[in-house]
């Protein structure tokens, strides 16, 4: 007849022991990944803020910046905000981007691109600044 030995297999103890270590492996791992994705999510914002940015800011260094032009460029771009496409405004601007121009001296002018948006509860803001010389 076979006898039962003790020393076979595991113990209650230790199963449930193991248990707890894969959950709490497992919580770890699935809170990685829900931070991965919110980067992930972030990085896709950003970049599409950037790239709106330094569209908006070719978009002026286009320009013809003459004497005689440089009144032109101010009334179109000066204080005036710019929607983009993919990113939410945060609630005290109208659209994501403002462009502002200062001049510097007689001949210089700073334009000065500003994108901010709101994504995951946040308001994020960059900013892309070009000084032009008159020609």
């Amino acid at each position: 007849m076979p006898r039962f030995n003790k020393n076979k297999g595991f113990s209650l103890i230790e199963i449930l022991v193991a248990c707890v270590i894969i959950a709490a492996s497992a919580g770890a791992f699935m809170l990685s990944l829900g931070q991965t994705a919110k980067a992930t999510g972030t990085f896709d914002d950003t970049d599409i803020a950037l790239n709106a940015a330094q569209s908006k800011m070719e978009e002026v260094g286009n320009e013809d910046f003459s004497t005689d032009n440089i009144a032109n460029i101010i009334s179109a771009y000066n204080n005036k905000y710019f929607a983009v496409s993919g990113l939410s405004a945060p609630n005290n601007w109208p659209n994501p981007i403002l462009v502002t121009i200062s001049q510097i001296n007689n001949d210089l002018y700073d334009v000065l691109v500003k994108v901010s948006w709101q994504a995951r509860g946040r308001t994020y803001l960059k900013q892309l600044k070009r000084t032009f010389a008159l020609k």
